[in-house]
């Protein structure tokens, strides 16, 4: 097996942040893992500006690195572990079906996949098409973002639900996702970041 994949990686040269991935250990990917409340109930994970995070982060989301994927699961998993946050609703930042359908997967019910974290998919849904928040201002975003999400299913007031999105800088997506929410009759809604 490691034959092939030497053979491979003569033919095929491993990009920059698969090379970075491959690297990684578990054990190298939880020494980062540093929450940090980034806005009034929004905890992220992992700073993105250290190379190995922002290569797992690229790699789960552009590349469907299963290897990234599984390695921010785990660390995910393990934050809920430790916050007592397992019973609980995750639900994923939904993509556009445009989106979606380019892709081909959502990065972050992958990266809960890989992590054997339960989640609920199809509670918030993405109602249209928004241009990608990194190409945008801080104003703008919130603006791209209104009225893009919808919830789908019955809520329960008195439980706890975890959005859950790969990146946050501004924090438009995520806000935007839990006043959804909140709109619904959900009285308890967190959001957690695999970075920011």
């Amino acid at each position: 097996m490691k034959l092939v994949r030497i053979f491979l990686d003569i033919l095929f040269p491993p990009r920059k942040m698969e090379h970075v991935v491959r690297s990684l250990s578990i054990e190298e990917v939880t020494e980062l893992l540093a929450p940090v409340q980034v806005q009034p109930l929004v905890t992220s994970l992992l700073p993105y500006r250290t190379e190995s995070v922002s290569a797992l982060v690229q790699e789960a989301k552009f590349k469907n690195n299963a290897k990234a994927q599984q390695l921010l699961g785990t660390c995910l998993a393990k934050y809920l572990q430790d916050a007592g946050l397992t019973h609980t609703t995750v639900i994923p930042i939904p993509l556009s079906q445009t989106r979606h359908k380019e892709r081909g997967y959502n990065q972050v019910e992958q990266v809960l996949k890989a992590g054997n974290i339960p989640y609920t998919p199809h509670v918030l849904v993405r109602t249209r098409d928004t241009k990608p928040q990194t190409s945008l201002g801080a104003k703008e975003r919130r603006t791209n973002l209104q009225d893009a999400f919808e919830v789908q299913a019955a809520l329960l007031p008195n439980h706890t639900y975890i959005v859950v999105d790969d990146v946050t800088t501004t924090g438009a997506t995520i806000f935007s996702a839990m006043e959804v929410l909140k709109s619904a009759g959900a009285l308890e809604v967190r959001a957690i970041t695999l970075a920011h």
